[in-house]
C-alpha cells in the first residue's frame, strides 16, 4: 500500500497548493487502526469503516517530505497499541462507538464485553483525508481523494481478511464510493442495496469471503439495541 499513500501525498498536496485556505485548516491522514488482540481472531475480525474522520489534530502528513512521510505512515500501519486513545475518550456518548462495542459482543457471543473490546477490531474510513480542524471532508475533497480511496480500501481488506465488515456510513456516502457517477463499475460489485427498508441495514452482500452490511449512521434514530440487532440478522442470511 506505500505506493498508494504516495499517490495520495502528491494528490493532496495539489489540492492543498490550489486551495490555500485548506493549507491555514490543515489536512488530516488516517491511517487503519488495528487492535493488538485483532490477529489472533479466529471466528470473528470485525473491520468497521465510517465515512470519515472528524477533528483529528495531527496535520503535520502534508507537511512532510515524501519519505518522512512514507515512515510515518508505515510506523502507523505496524502499530497496534493505537486504540490507546479510546481509553481516554468517553465513548458512551458517541453511538458510532457504542454499538460497535454491542455489536462485537453479540459477535463475539460474549456475555459481558471485555473493557477493551476494541483491542479485537480494525477501524478505518471510506475517505483517509479531512480537514484537520472539524468536519467531514467536502465535496471537492471526497472527489480528488476517491479514486487513490477506492484502491486502498480494497488493498486494506485484502490485507486484514476480516470476517465481518461494516460500513457506518449511510446509502448515499456508500454508493457513491462504491460507484461513482463517472464510473463503469462497482468497487465491490457483489454488496446489493435493500428497497424500502425501515431498520438500519441498508445494503448486504460479500467482498470476497467476508460478510458485509451497509448501515444508516446510528444517531438519533435507533436504540443501540435495535441497530445491532438489524446488523446481526443482516449477517445471518449471508
Amino acid at each position: 500500500m506505500e505506493q498508494l499513500y504516495r499517490e495520495l501525498y502528491a494528490q493532496m498536496n495539489l489540492f492543498i497548493a490550489n486551495d490555500p485556505r485548506m493549507r491555514q485548516r490543515g489536512l488530516s491522514l488516517h491511517v487503519p487502526m488495528k487492535g493488538k488482540r485483532y490477529d489472533a481472531q479466529q471466528k470473528v475480525r470485525l473491520m468497521w469503516i465510517g465515512r470519515a474522520i472528524n477533528g483529528w489534530p495531527d496535520a503535520s502528513f502534508f507537511n512532510l517530505q515524501i519519505d518522512e512521510y512514507s515512515e510515518k505512515v508505515n510506523h502507523l500501519e505496524a502499530c497496534c497499541t493505537r486504540f490507546g486513545w479510546l481509553k481516554e475518550y468517553n465513548y458512551r456518548h458517541s453511538p458510532f462507538w457504542r454499538t460497535c462495542k454491542l455489536l462485537h459482543q453479540k459477535l463475539t457471543s460474549a456475555e459481558s464485553p471485555v473493557e477493551d473490546w476494541f483491542e479485537d477490531i480494525v477501524w478505518t474510513n471510506l475517505y483517509n483525508v479531512s480537514p484537520a480542524d472539524k468536519g467531514n471532508p467536502s465535496g471537492r475533497l471526497c472527489k480528488v481523494q476517491q479514486d487513490i480511496g477506492r484502491q486502498l480500501l480494497k488493498a486494506q481488506i485484502a490485507a486484514f481478511s476480516p470476517t465481518h465488515i461494516v460500513f457506518v456510513t449511510d446509502n448515499d456516502w456508500f454508493f457513491d464510493f462504491n460507484k461513482p457517477k463517472l464510473s463503469d463499475s462497482c468497487l465491490f460489485p457483489n454488496i446489493s442495496q435493500i428497497e424500502k427498508t425501515e431498520d438500519a441495514v441498508v445494503a448486504s452482500g460479500m467482498i470476497d469471503n467476508s460478510k458485509v452490511v451497509v448501515t444508516k449512521r446510528p444517531e438519533y434514530r435507533y436504540s443501540d439495541v435495535d441497530f445491532t440487532d438489524a446488523i446481526i440478522r443482516a449477517f445471518a442470511v449471508l
